[in-house]
């Protein structure tokens, strides 16, 4: 990333800068605005802001509601030999608590814990001694390893948070691009943790867009402003239109595999499963989804 940013102009990366707006025209460039008063003129705004999107909400998405669960995350470093569980991605259930590990490499696992929010969280949530005490009472069922990678665990790195899931219904009906604005990442299809594919998904917006645009851009050299305007205008709308399906699909696909995690009637998560294994081939359908190539041949 250093390297990528350090072949950049001066001043093109800007830090500790919160956008409070964005002012969409379809004749000029758009208006970004700053919390500290400045103004950006740009070329083309991409709202990767997450769930509190200030991009977002000038297109009209409202910010999503908070959901009843929350994440515990955290990284756990095994010095000497390092861990012994090899590339070994495991989820565990039990009693509505869901546990996930995750190696990094040979010494670092990430996990987190998945359980419902209750309103001491929001004191909890500062002080990462008792997020790590919360953890700790959350897996009390799980087996031993468990409970020894959460005790070893850097606290530094520990956090506790409500997942805030965009529905899939907004996204149905909601404007995702207007003119040279548009959305990737959470700002776009934030989701809860259930299927393990929002980064993923995130990923798959960047490639497309990136082909997108660059396809678009193609001998646009000698073009008058306008004109560019206009290409960048045809070419978000080609992202969204690529992408808006594939997140519709995974979005609800993660509304229902929540439903399975959370407490609910037999009969419902019954239903439940039935409509994921006949519209989404199963609780894991959809992850092996090919998004394409960053470059497209030349035609």
């Amino acid at each position: 990333m250093e390297t990528l940013g350090e072949s950049l102009p001066p001043e093109t990366i800007r830090f500790n800068c919160k956008v409070v707006g964005v002012t969409i025209s379809p004749f000029s460039h758009s208006a970004v605005h700053l919390e500290n008063g400045t103004t950006i003129s740009a070329k083309v705004v991409l709202g990767c802001d997450g769930v509190n999107s200030a991009v977002a909400k000038s297109l009209g998405l409202r910010t999503p509601n908070f959901d009843s669960f929350a994440g515990i995350r955290g990284f756990t470093s095994y010095s000497g030999k390092g861990h012994c569980i090899g590339n070994q991605i495991i989820r565990l259930k039990n009693d509505g608590i869901v546990v996930g590990r995750l190696p990094v490499d040979h010494n670092l696992v990430h996990w987190f814990i998945s359980r419902a929010w209750v309103p001491q969280d929001c004191e909890i949530s500062k002080e990462p001694k008792l997020i790590k005490e919360a953890a700790l009472g959350a897996i009390s069922k799980f087996p031993d390893e468990i409970t020894e990678m959460v005790k070893s665990c850097d606290q530094s790195c520990l956090s506790l948070t409500q997942y805030r899931p965009r529905p899939p219904w907004e996204l149905l009906v909601r404007t995702l691009h207007k003119h040279s604005v548009t959305l990737a990442g959470d700002a776009m299809h934030a989701m809860g943790p259930y299927t393990g594919q929002g980064c993923a998904v995130g990923l798959e917006d960047s490639v497309v867009l990136g082909r997108c645009l660059g396809l678009a851009m193609r001998g646009c050299h000698e073009e008058s402003e306008d004109q560019t305007r206009v290409r960048i205008s045809m070419a978000l709308e080609r992202y969204v239109k690529e992408r808006k399906m594939r997140v519709i699909r995974m979005a609800s696909q993660t509304y229902l595999v929540g439903l399975l995690a959370k407490p609910s009637f037999p009969p419902l998560k019954l239903v439940v499963l039935v409509v994921l294994l006949l519209f989404f081939g199963g609780l894991q359908g959809g992850t092996q989804y090919d998004c394409g190539t960053l470059l497209s041949p030349k035609s």
